[in-house]
């Protein structure tokens, strides 16, 4: 019945061991700086040695502003040796590796001092709007995102970068409403 779970898979250039797949997910195991941690590599090592084919790590900040504590974060160049590590150790294990990049929007409120980042205003109650982005922070979130990508790739994870924010692709659609243009975003008014 599970014939085709435990059997190798090849997509594009990537070759799993089986299709089994940890999926990302906030462990808060980073440090209080949003770096990799030992208990992080040892989590995913065990991930790993327990079967896993391919483990998506968790949500990773793209944009120091938004990143809460204890998540992770490829916002900044100081990260990439850490990730390098976490990779290496996932690697050594026979398994793949794969990042998730993501901005956060209300999640991040765990951290007071992480700022949500949300497309448009959200009413919470009659008393109550949190504020949406202002338009000048597109270009400066989707610049993020390709920073974070390029920094992904660095430590090897090759072209398992997935990017899982509807913000993005929200913000993406909002700035090239106009028949989705393929303008660059600084080029439509």
């Amino acid at each position: 019945m599970f014939e085709k779970l435990f059997s190798p898979i090849k997509i594009k250039d990537m070759e799993l061991k089986n299709r089994i797949i940890l999926p990302a997910m906030g462990t808060k195991f980073s440090g209080d700086g949003s770096e990799v941690t030992d208990k992080l590599i040892d989590y995913h090592v065990a991930r790993v040695k327990g079967g896993s084919g391919l483990n998506i790590v968790e949500v990773t900040s793209v944009y120091t502003p938004a990143a809460p504590k204890r998540f992770l974060s490829l916002s900044e160049d100081e990260y990439i040796p850490g990730m390098k590590r976490l990779t290496d150790a996932i690697h050594a294990e026979g398994g793949k590796a794969g990042v998730q990049l993501w901005l956060g929007a209300l999640a991040v409120s765990s951290d007071r001092a992480a700022q949500i980042i949300i497309p448009s205003d959200m009413p919470i109650s009659a008393e109550i709007t949190i504020p949406g982005m202002p338009k000048e922070l597109i270009p400066v979130v989707v610049d993020a995102y390709g920073k974070a990508a390029n920094r992904a790739v660095q430590p090897a994870w090759s072209n398992h970068i997935f990017i899982h924010n509807p913000i993005l692709f929200n913000l993406l659609n909002c700035t090239r409403h106009k028949a989705f243009s393929p303008l660059p975003i600084s080029q439509i008014n």
